[in-house]
């Protein structure tokens, strides 16, 4: 078969022959340049995973050109099953930090950008994009405000069942062993955007066993090439 044929280019580069080469060799002969993004309260990433299933408000979560017209916050609210939990929230933190390790391995130009970066201050973090990939750091007019955040900061307004969930993430903490070093709990419990650190460098959470993580994880990361 074609794809595993391999051929040299490119000096030492060795890749797949057919167009699957010629992507393969432009892609080592560019200046590629990764840009991480990920968000660092993985507890409310959760949530935000629920809500978006479950279309929980009238109109899409973000409304373009926000400042031109009345946000309303998203009324009606919804359950996380303590079993959600306890299953997707290690995996949460994981995917992030094998996002990380993944841009790294690739030995090219990264950058790291969170969405609570961008939340406390959009400008500044796109002109932090600009800057890595060689470009003017001007933004156009009004480009922070194309996009406004709709629901709550505040997971206690979102969720129906916030302290049962509180006492089920502190729990989670206990049993793995991460307590007052993976803060679940204060990421669930935070009513403003916040910065949290990866804490899936932890033994406790056992990471380097979730390769099925892998392929989610690079959705998260965006390659911008140049020529």
């Amino acid at each position: 078969m074609q794809s595993e044929r391999w051929a040299a280019g490119a000096g030492s580069v060795v890749g797949p022959a057919g167009p699957l080469g010629r992507a393969f060799h432009w892609f080592h002969s560019s200046t590629v340049h990764i840009i991480v993004y990920t968000r660092t309260n993985v507890a409310k990433m959760l949530i935000s995973g629920v809500t978006s299933s479950k279309r929980i408000c009238d109109d899409h979560l973000y409304v373009r050109d926000a400042s031109a017209q009345r946000v309303s916050e998203c009324r009606r609210r919804v359950r996380v099953a303590p079993a959600q939990w306890r299953r997707e929230l290690p995996q949460l933190v994981c995917q992030n930090t094998l996002l990380h390790e993944v841009a790294s391995s690739t030995g090219r130009p990264t950058l790291a950008l969170t969405y609570e970066g961008l939340q406390l201050d959009k400008e500044a973090q796109l002109r932090r994009v600009l800057s890595f990939v060689g470009r003017a750091p001007t933004l156009p007019t009004r480009a922070a405000d194309l996009q406004m955040k709709r629901t709550s900061e505040d997971m206690r307004r979102t969720l129906l069942n916030f302290n049962e969930s509180l006492a089920e993430v502190r729990e989670l903490e206990a049993t793995l062993g991460v307590v007052g070093r993976c803060p679940l709990a204060e990421m669930l419990s935070s009513a403003r955007p916040r910065e949290f650190a990866d804490c899936g460098q932890l033994p406790e959470l056992d990471c380097s066993t979730r390769p099925s993580l892998a392929s989610r994880a690079l959705r998260g990361m965006r390659m911008v090439l140049t020529k």
